[in-house]
């Protein structure tokens, strides 16, 4: 059920990691919860979605179910973990639900400019069923960073919504954006975001800078089956830089550009007139960042090769460390059989000396003796 949600991309990346984890493992969190907790049942949940998410495995596959209530936490993801963390769900693995669940950064002590979800370092995270409230300077729903992956499936939105950065990627499907924020969706540095599916806007949305960014080499598609308002939102259309913009629809906001646009391809609709120099050189601007994010690739394997080599440099001196101890031991077991011989010959030879001159002692008194007579 939750494969068919992914997108082919994402959902061979999850056959992959879960071939390392043999079975996917559910842990339940809820208000009530505590994180000393095995989390494992329903009568034993945890207090937050992060201690639940530490609880799974590097490489593993885990769903973590979430219990209607608010929620005033973060939860960051990190370090080839794959995550699916749901809201109420029908047999069917359909949302029932979405505002059940909510995620309010309102509540949370201290700063909040930093995002309620945060996928990192080649994570692959899922989303469904949720309400994100990300409202406040800086604050946004959903982040990935570091060639991580992240699934947005029936969220509701209040605020910002979700940013893609540093080669990531995020697919969002049939959201409901309740109020405006900063941007609603946002890919820089070499990343990608797909918009799909229903997308239901509420009156009176307005964005500070533009609905969609695509900033420094990246691509922003927004391709949903239907728009449900957002024709007379505040704010711009698109804000795009040195990046591309794909869409089948007359994005919200009437299509307005963001004033400060430069080297903006944008794809789609009939209007979008991009001649063929444009496109030769956008396939080109294409084909670097794709050499640009292989290479990339090319040197994060071989960090993690000369890393597994280290890890292998320090087992083999350790075992080498471990041979010699035990051959430091066995010198010292022989040494100290060799003493204890040489202790028991130096006793013996002394007492022969001391019964050897005491004999010779009464046989000199008896000499005497007799001599006297």
């Amino acid at each position: 059920m939750f494969i068919s949600h992914l997108p082919p991309l994402c959902a061979a990346l999850l056959l992959l990691f879960t071939a390392h984890a043999f079975a996917r493992q559910t842990y339940y969190v809820a208000p009530h919860g505590k994180d000393r907790n095995r989390c494992t049942s329903l009568s034993s949940p945890c207090a937050t979605v992060q201690r639940a998410v530490d609880l799974c495995g590097d490489r593993q596959y885990c769903g973590i179910v979430v219990a209607p209530g608010v929620y005033s936490q973060r939860t960051n993801v990190i370090y080839y973990k794959v995550i699916s963390i749901t809201g109420p769900m029908n047999a069917d693995g359909h949302c029932t639900d979405p505002n059940a669940v909510r995620f309010d950064n309102n509540y949370i002590d201290g700063p909040r400019n930093s995002p309620i979800f945060f996928a990192q370092d080649h994570s692959i995270l899922t989303l469904e069923c949720l309400t994100l409230k990300a409202e406040g300077p800086g604050s946004i729903g959903l982040m990935a960073r570091q060639f991580a992956i992240a699934d947005a499936n029936d969220i509701q939105f209040f605020g910002s919504g979700l940013a893609a950065v540093e080669t990531s990627k995020i697919n969002v499907s049939s959201p409901t954006i309740n109020s405006g924020g900063s941007r609603f969706a946002t890919a820089a540095d070499l990343s990608q975001v797909t918009i799909g599916g229903k997308v239901i806007i509420r009156p009176q949305v307005t964005y500070e800078v533009a609905f969609v960014s695509s900033l420094f080499g990246s691509v922003v598609s927004v391709l949903p089956t239907s728009i449900d308002g957002g024709d007379a939102i505040g704010g711009y259309a698109y804000q795009c830089s040195s990046s591309i913009l794909k869409r089948t629809v007359v994005l919200p906001g009437d299509d307005k550009p963001y004033p400060g646009n430069e080297n903006c391809k944008v794809y789609g609709l009939s209007s979008d007139h991009n001649d063929e120099s444009t496109i030769a050189a956008s396939l080109a601007d294409l084909t670097r960042s794709l050499a640009a994010v292989s290479k990339r690739q090319e040197d994060l394997a071989a960090i993690s090769k000369r890393q597994e080599d280290s890890l292998a440099a320090v087992s083999k001196r350790q075992e080498d460390s471990k041979i010699e101890i035990n051959n430091l031991q066995e010198s010292n077991e022989s040494l100290k059989k060799k003493l204890l011989v040489y202790a028991r010959i130096g006793v013996f030879t002394a007492v022969s000396f001391a019964v050897a001159g005491i004999l010779s002692l009464i046989l000199i008194i008896r000499r005497l003796n007799r001599d006297s007579l």
